[in-house]
């Protein structure tokens, strides 16, 4: 969980015991944090990304919504045990990290989140471009 210090374009934030700046434009504002529902997947889009939220209690987790193994909607799957199934072929995907539970070799990308001010931020990859090696590995 992230603490937030002071609401400016850069605060410093402790994510696990490390600090680190908050910089607006590495972000993007996803959804309101009160209107995602507990459990139930939440579609996102942003920059060629798609990317499926899911609120757990007071948690948010973010991974990619293209399924590594079939490509199907994650966002579409329920919540079982911390881990997301896709609806397809009811394999699991840890939210955490991404990792399948299914099959070793696969995993789903996972994006940092952030709660600020009431809303839902995602961090934006630093390397636009490897979305599908992510999703291979």
């Amino acid at each position: 969980m992230i603490q937030f210090g002071k609401t400016s374009s850069i605060t410093e934030l402790t994510v696990a015991n490390r600090s680190f700046e908050w910089h607006d434009e590495e972000w993007w504002r996803a959804v309101e944090f009160s209107s995602l529902k507990e459990g139930a997947g939440f579609l996102f889009s942003a920059d060629g990304h798609d990317i499926a939220l899911f609120r757990v209690g007071e948690e948010v987790f973010a991974v990619d919504d293209y399924c590594p193994h079939m490509g199907d909607s994650l966002s579409a799957g329920q919540i079982y045990q911390g881990a997301v199934i896709c609806p397809r072929h009811m394999w699991a995907f840890r939210l955490t990290d991404g990792q399948c539970l299914d099959v070793a070799s696969l995993r789903a990308r996972t994006y940092q989140v952030a709660i600020r001010d009431g809303w839902v931020f995602v961090k934006k990859p630093t390397d636009h471009n490897d979305k599908q090696s992510a999703a291979q590995q």
